[in-house]
């Protein structure tokens, strides 16, 4: 088992409370793309996401191995990345692109739960 150090847990606390603090109404920029083009339908998915994020404390981290440090680096960083792909969308990307975005964070929830719920249970106990 790899040791956990400083750097480990600063890098996990980073990402999980970036996600964690993620505005996701900022996800919709109705304004800026109007009703066809906006992202109303990520909204909700995205905040069931951030809910299992939320879940953990970051606290908790300091109770995981650096292997589960890693799994929930790696989720959290796939989904800010999605998110900022959602924020940096342009129309001219067209509808195909924006539909594949939302149903990429759609089904983001089932991996994040597979993958951090064990990590959630732990804590429950």
């Amino acid at each position: 088992m790899t040791a956990v150090n400083n750097s480990d847990l600063d890098n996990a606390r980073a990402s999980l409370e970036r996600v964690q603090k993620f505005d996701t109404a900022t996800l919709s920029q109705k304004n800026r793309l109007g009703d066809e083009l906006c992202f109303d339908p990520a909204v909700d998915p995205a905040n069931k996401i951030i809910g299992l994020y939320r879940k953990l404390t970051l606290s908790s981290l300091e109770d995981f191995p650096k292997a589960q440090l890693d799994v929930i680096v790696n989720q959290a960083n796939a989904d800010f990345v999605t998110f900022g792909k959602i924020l940096e969308y342009k129309p001219s990307q067209g509808v195909a692109e924006r539909d594949n975005l939302i149903n990429q964070l759609d089904a983001r929830y089932a991996t994040v739960f597979q993958n951090i719920h064990p990590l959630i249970s732990v804590l429950r106990r």
